[in-house]
C-alpha cells in the first residue's frame, strides 16, 4: 500500500524508502519451478482459485513480487494469484464497503490499529491455524506489531529498523576514533560537536547530527517512554520519557540555532542521490534505516561508513540496542471471497525463508523470519544486514503501538516535535496537549469501533 508521508529526518526518510522505485535490483536465487517451495493448495475441482492481491509498490519493487507470484503460480495449480500494483488505502477501503475486496492486502503496521478497530480486516488466528502457518517461526517484535486487542490481525512479512550511520572520513578528519562510534548520547553529543563546521552568522557548513524526527522513531524508548499503555487503550504522550527525548532534541536546537537548522536543511539534497547530505559530508552522522546501506552502494560507493546501534542515554546503558521499528502486513479484508485459499498463498509467502530473503533482498528491507538472520544470501547482501536483523529482534526495539487512531497521534506528535523545537510551545506543554486532544480522540474511536476510519 501507499505508505504515509512523515516529517523529520528518520520517519520521513523511511517514508520515502518505502515509496521510492529505486531500481532496486531483484536477487532471485536460482531456483527452477521443480525446485521451488509446493504450496499446501486445495486440491483441484476444474479450475484454479482465482486471488486477488493489491499491493503498494510500483516500479521495479512491483517486478520483484510479480516475480515471487509468478513462482507460486507455477508451483501448483489450484490457485491462480492475479495482482494490482500501487494501491493506495482509499481504494482499499471504497472496495471493502462497496462489498468487492481483494483476498489479500498489503498493510503497513501503522494502520493495523485503525483497521482492525473498524472492523475492515478479518482476525486471522482461526485462518492461520487451519493454514498451517508457524506463527513462532516470526520474530516475536513482528508478531507483535500484527496484533490488536489480543487479535491476529496480519502476517508479518518485511519489516525494519533504525541505527546510527557514521562518516568515518570525517571522523578521522575531526579527530575521533574512526572505529568507535559513540555509545552514549553525552558520547554522541561530543562526537557531533567536533564535527561541526559553523561560518559566520551561524550558518551551518557541516552537520554533526541532526535529531529532528527521532522522538517517536527511537528516542522516546531510549528515554524509557511509551506511547500507549499495553492494551492500547490509553495514550502516554507526557509520560517523563517521551517529554525527556524531546528536550534532548531541543538542546541541538537552542546551541545552534533553530533557524540555522532550518537553512541547512533547506539546502540539503535529495535523499535517494549522490547529493544526500551524508553522502557528500555535510552530514557526519545519521539516524537511518537497512535501506540505506543500498543507497549508498548506488549512489556513494567509496564512502567510508560504519553502523552501530542508537547511542543511550548516560546511566542507562539497558537501553542499548533501542531501535524503532515499521513494516509490512500481509492482511485479509473482510468480504474476501477465497480467504482459506488468500492464506494458502502468504503460508508460502510469507511463511518461507527462501521467498522472504528474495523480496528482502530486493527493496533492502528485514525479513520477519528469525531464521533469516543465519541465512548466507541475506546477510551477504549488504555489511550490515545481520547486524540490523540482530537489531530488530532486540528486547529494546520497538513498533510504534497499535492504537485504533495511530496515525492521527503520530502526526499530532510530529507536529508537537516540531513546535517545540522552533520555540512555540516548551516539550511538556506540547506533549500534554497531545495526550489531552488524543486520549479523546482514542476513547471516541473505541466507542464507535466498527463504524468507519476516523
Amino acid at each position: 500500500m501507499v505508505r504515509k508521508a512523515t516529517s523529520g529526518h528518520a520517519s520521513g526518510r523511511r517514508a520515502l524508502a518505502f515509496t521510492l522505485a529505486a531500481g532496486l535490483l531483484f536477487a532471485t536465487t536460482a531456483r527452477t519451478a521443480a525446485s521451488a517451495p509446493r504450496a499446501h493448495a486445495p486440491a483441484r475441482s476444474q479450475a484454479p482459485v482465482v486471488v486477488t492481491v493489491w499491493q503498494g509498490w510500483a516500479g521495479d519493487e512491483a517486478r520483484a513480487f510479480h516475480a515471487l507470484v509468478t513462482r507460486f503460480n507455477v508451483s501448483q495449480s489450484a490457485i491462480q494469484v492475479n495482482t494490482l500494483d500501487n494501491v493506495d488505502y482509499q481504494k482499499l477501503l471504497t472496495s471493502i464497503s462497496g462489498g468487492t475486496p481483494p483476498d489479500i492486502a498489503e498493510l503497513f503496521s501503522d494502520y493495523l490499529g485503525t483497521f482492525a478497530n473498524n472492523n475492515v480486516i478479518q482476525p486471522l488466528d482461526a485462518l492461520a491455524g487451519g493454514s498451517g502457518i508457524r506463527l513462532d517461526a516470526f520474530s516475536a517484535q513482528s508478531l507483535a506489531a500484527a496484533r490488536y486487542n489480543g487479535k491476529l490481525y496480519g502476517i508479518p512479512f518485511m519489516h525494519d529498523a533504525l541505527a546510527l550511520y557514521w562518516n568515518k572520513d570525517l571522523f578521522k578528519k575531526a579527530g575521533l576514533d574512526p572505529n568507535r562510534p559513540p555509545q552514549t548520547l553525552g558520547q554522541l553529543e561530543t562526537a557531533a560537536r567536533k564535527l561541526e563546521a559553523v561560518g559566520s552568522g551561524g550558518k551551518i557548513e557541516r552537520l554533526g547530527i541532526d535529531p529532528k524526527g527521532w522522538l517517536t522513531t527511537g528516542l522516546a524508548y531510549d528515554f524509557g517512554g511509551q506511547f500507549a499503555s499495553s492494551d492500547g487503550k490509553r495514550i502516554t504522550a507526557d509520560a517523563p520519557g517521551v517529554v525527556k527525548a524531546l528536550a534532548w532534541e531541543l538542546s541541538f536546537y537552542h546551541r545552534l540555532g533553530a533557524k540555522n537548522l532550518a537553512a541547512f536543511q533547506s539546502g540539503e539534497g535529495q535523499y535517494a542521490s549522490p547529493a544526500n547530505p551524508f553522502f557528500r559530508g555535510q552530514l557526519g552522522m545519521t539516524y537511518d534505516g537497512e535501506w540505506l546501506q543500498s543507497f549508498i552502494q548506488r549512489y556513494s560507493p567509496t564512502l567510508h561508513y560504519g553502523v552501530a546501534q542508537l547511542p543511550y542515554p548516560d546511566g542507562m546503558a539497558a537501553m542499548g540496542g533501542t531501535t524503532g521499528l515499521g513494516g509490512g502486513l500481509w492482511v485479509v479484508p473482510k468480504g474476501s471471497k477465497h480467504a482459506a485459499a488468500a492464506m494458502t498463498f502468504i503460508r508460502w509467502l510469507a511463511g518461507n525463508v527462501g521467498n522472504q530473503v528474495d523480496y528482502a533482498n530486493a527493496l533492502a528491507n528485514l525479513p520477519t523470519l528469525t531464521a533469516a538472520l543465519d541465512t548466507p544470501a541475506f546477510v551477504s547482501r549488504h555489511p550490515y544486514n545481520k547486524f540490523f536483523l540482530s537489531l530488530a529482534t532486540g528486547r529494546n526495539a520497538h513498533y510504534f503501538p497499535a492504537t485504533a487512531i495511530t496515525t492521527q497521534y503520530q502526526t499530532d506528535l510530529t507536529s508537537a516535535e516540531q513546535d517545540v523545537l522552533f520555540g512555540k510551545t516548551t516539550p511538556a506543554a506540547a506533549l500534554a496537549a497531545v495526550q489531552s486532544k488524543d486520549q479523546q480522540a482514542l476513547d471516541s474511536a473505541l466507542g464507535k469501533g466498527g463504524q468507519g476510519i476516523p
